[in-house]
């Protein structure tokens, strides 16, 4: 997740799922093509939570349910 971990930590900070949707999609796309995965059930919490429902909102064609616990209701 971007900001996280051994990202590139350039500082720019989280965005509250509005960015972090691309980082979900972007795994959806890397199961889905080199796992052969074709439906994928994604689950978060807190900016992980939202960060699924703004990725499903996107894009659901791999999608068969999200489950999220206590999401960022806004951005702001």
């Amino acid at each position: 997740l971007r900001e996280h971990g051994v990202s590139d930590g350039a500082a720019r900070g989280i965005t509250y799922g509005v960015k972090e949707q691309h980082d979900v999609l972007s795994a959806v796309r890397w199961v889905v093509n080199t796992k052969h995965i074709s439906k994928v059930l994604l689950c978060g919490t807190s900016v992980g939570g939202a960060s699924v429902v703004y990725a499903a909102a996107t894009d659901s064609s791999s999608l068969v349910g999200v489950i999220c616990e206590n999401p960022v209701s806004h951005p702001e």
